[in-house]
């Protein structure tokens, strides 16, 4: 047998020839005369790899081919920086940059020498500190020119996970969903290095901790944190519980007692009861009971964050709130996706309630048995109908096309599913539970915290929701435009006026009066920029242009005009309103206008 390996581009291919192939000898010297570095399109090879079908991560061509940008300035005799930390990030940032590696000689509060790892490079760098204290300085016993051909290899040892994390962690604070390919990319953007997996996770792990905070520590600041909203919120069902054997976290309660008056006093008896997983270190999940208020809006009465949703967490959280939502003064309903326990939680603790099904989960299940798109119009037409009658005609129409597709659907109460069935004291007309959905989705930044993080957040979600001031309110902004403003009679009603008032005096300057405001630098725009007014550029005026003067300009005599208001002016106005000094039957006297010509 004969085997070879074809590189073509990333795409590396085996090929195995039998020797008794009349081909062979073809193969062989086709193979030979490949030369792998130098495989061009030209010559009938074609890279079947394409970047839509990749993970959008750039290969080693195209790192080739990009030019690396220059973030650090080269290191020469007499650079300095503050402090000696600041030396040891710009150093090891500075050889990632240009690919070399080194070994530290001496690395003290006072000194700092490195040098190649290559044994037969001169390449050496001195720094000390000088007599401030606290200024690093590259001293000039530094051999600071590389005589080895550097890493060429697109790792490099230098890049641990402490530096990704301090390069690559101001770029993951704007991002609203990161993960540790996105390091992985931006370190082989900008260097040109492949970095590992796990250098990756860590780097990942160290940067989530600095923006948001740590995992474990939000467990041990859990009690206090419990504390704080219980004395910030008297009156709240707000706790945290744990494991005595292990002392370890078991879940958390909370129930403000301004979100439970509100839907006490102002919501709808309908709750919706829905989970959703927890994506922080240790997971988790998140169990919600959600109100609907009287515009349909999402009201969160109460949430439980647990290890788990099953029917030992459901019926903790239910216990524990059943004597406080038992409260309200109609009989409550309970509508959920029908999870693991949480039927028989209800069960055990509202029994006297309603408990409908979300209808989109029953249909996920149907349509795995009975698809078609007229199946699934009858199906949604039965739940939707408001009358028995109706309902029971749907049915039928189902019955005919699929007979089992009817009883798979009758074999659960029609209280649980069908409006037509549902109880009227709700005054809700809803058959999916997708309300709940939506506050999950509405948590979607709260979810992948530290707990101690998602339940601030989530106090200052409420916060925002229930909190109204009085200017909010809708009497006081009845208030504030309770008072009318009244039209005015016609002037001809008017009365005389009691006493004389004059115009101010007329001040006027030369030229055209200006009917808009000078702007300023940066309320300019293309259409009202500065014009030089001797060289005709844009972007400053006469006074602050630095260029050479334009042709001069041929000067026009203009006649000057200086208006002066007599008092003669308002004489008719006087005369007309009784306040006029001249006797009477006298003609005042037109207002003069000089004019000097200069």
């Amino acid at each position: 047998m004969f085997e070879a390996t074809i590189l073509q581009g990333n795409d590396i291919t085996h090929l195995v020839i039998d020797d008794n192939n009349k081909e062979v000898n073809h193969w062989t010297d086709v193979i030979s005369k490949i030369d792998i570095k130098n495989v061009d399109a030209k010559d009938g090879y074609y890279n079947t790899h394409s970047s839509q079908d990749g993970d959008g991560v750039p290969t080693t061509e195209d790192i080739a081919n990009t030019k690396i940008e220059k973030f650090v300035d080269p290191i020469v005799i007499g650079m300095e920086w503050l402090t000696i930390n600041e030396a040891r990030n710009c150093i090891r940032t500075w050889s990632i940059q240009n690919k070399f590696t080194y070994e530290q000689v001496k690395n003290k509060s006072y000194r700092l020498r490195f040098k190649c790892t290559d044994e037969k490079c001169k390449w050496l760098l001195y720094v000390r500190r000088s007599s401030d204290e606290h200024t690093m300085i590259v001293k000039k016993g530094s051999h600071l020119e590389h005589t080895c051909e550097g890493n060429i290899e697109d790792k490099n040892r230098l890049a641990n996970a402490l530096w990704v994390a301090n390069y690559c962690g101001d770029g993951l604070r704007n991002i609203k969903l990161s993960r540790p390919i996105d390091v992985f990319t931006t370190i082989r953007r900008k260097f040109g290095i492949d970095l590992s997996y796990w250098t990756s996770w860590n780097a990942w792990t160290i940067c989530m901790e600095r923006i948001i905070g740590s995992y474990d520590e939000g467990y041990f600041k859990m009690p206090s944190l419990t504390i704080e909203l219980l004395t910030t919120n008297p009156g709240s069902i707000i706790g945290c519980s744990r494991d005595d054997a292990t002392l370890q976290w078991t879940g958390t309660m909370v129930m403000f007692k301004a979100s439970y008056d509100s839907w006490l006093r102002g919501c709808r008896p309908i709750l919706g009861l829905d989970g959703c997983f927890l994506k922080g270190k240790y997971g988790g999940v998140c169990l919600s009971i959600i109100g609907l208020d009287g515009n349909n809006g999402l009201f969160s009465v109460a949430t439980y964050f647990c290890r788990s949703e099953c029917y030992d967490t459901w019926n903790t959280f239910l216990k524990a709130l059943q004597s406080w939502l038992d409260q309200h003064d109609a009989k409550l309903t309970f509508i959920s996706d029908r999870q693991k326990g949480l039927i028989k939680a209800v069960t055990d603790n509202f029994h006297h309630c309603n408990h409908r099904f979300c209808f989109r989960h029953m249909y996920k299940n149907f349509k795995k048995i009975y698809k078609g798109t007229h199946l699934e119009k009858l199906f949604w037409n039965a739940t939707r109908a408001y009358r028995t009658i109706d309902k029971n005609n749907f049915l039928a129409k189902l019955g005919e096309y699929h007979l089992s597709a009817s009883h798979w659907l009758e074999r659960e109460p029609p209280e649980t599913w069908c409006r037509s069935h549902f109880d009227s004291t709700a005054k809700c007309e809803h058959i999916t539970n997708n309300f709940s959905e939506s506050f999950n989705n509405c948590i979607l930044r709260v979810k992948d915290k530290p707990l101690h993080k998602s339940l601030e957040k989530l106090n200052m979600m409420m916060m925002t929701l229930i909190y109204c001031s009085e200017y909010h309110w809708v009497s006081t902004y009845m208030k504030a435009y309770a008072s009318a403003v009244y039209l005015v009679a016609d002037e001809t009603s008017w009365v005389k006026p009691p006493r004389e008032l004059r115009p101010p005096p007329l001040l006027r300057p030369t030229g055209k009066l200006r009917k808009s405001w000078r702007k300023d630098e940066d309320e300019l725009t293309n259409s009202s920029a500065r014009r030089c007014g001797k060289y005709g550029h844009y972007g400053h005026n006469k006074k602050t242009c630095k260029g050479p003067p334009a042709a001069d300009k041929v000067v026009h005599n203009k006649k000057k005009l200086t208006r002066v208001d007599a008092p003669r002016s308002q004489e008719k106005i006087k005369v007309k309103f009784g306040f006029s000094t001249l006797g009477q039957g006298s003609e005042p006297r037109p207002s003069t206008t000089t004019s000097q010509t200069t």
